[in-house]
């Protein structure tokens, strides 16, 4: 490959490059958008167990009592309360086992692309090295 041959593959590999850095900055993006909406969601579930808490009743003892829409309420029962709340932490659960799928997939795709970005780098490398010896043989041929 001759210089013009070289100085076009070394502006594609550039381009490439360009490409796969715009690529990864979008993943990080929406990587970290995930993680936020996967932390409000922790804040929805962390309100909702809130919700269900030991509180003083109108006899002076201390027994359940539940919010809603800012009211407090008497609770039904332990087991009402229990089965409310083994709700919530496997909703819980199901959901942070989604945002985690979804957090591997982007960190399969992000190790994709740097891997065909380090491959770019070596084939730069490369071409550049072609260039400067293409530079040094018409150097030395007019030289």
């Amino acid at each position: 490959m001759g210089l013009i041959g070289s100085s076009a593959r070394m502006q594609a590999i550039i381009a490439r490059r360009q490409d796969l850095e715009v690529q990864t900055d979008q993943l990080n993006n929406t990587r970290t958008l995930y993680a936020t909406m996967a932390a409000d969601q922790m804040e929805v579930y962390s309100d909702e167990m809130a919700n269900l808490t030991l509180a003083p009743t109108s006899a002076g003892t201390v027994g359940l009592q539940t919010t809603v829409n800012g009211t407090n309420m008497p609770a039904p029962n332990q087991a009402a309360i229990d089965n409310q709340e083994e709700a919530i932490t496997a909703q819980m659960n199901a959901s942070q086992a989604q945002f985690g799928e979804v957090d591997k997939l982007f960190e399969q795709m992000l190790k994709v692309i740097d891997t065909e970005h380090k491959a770019l780098d070596t084939e730069y490398d490369a071409v550049q090295k072609v260039i400067e010896k293409s530079i040094d043989r018409g150097y030395k041929t007019l030289g």
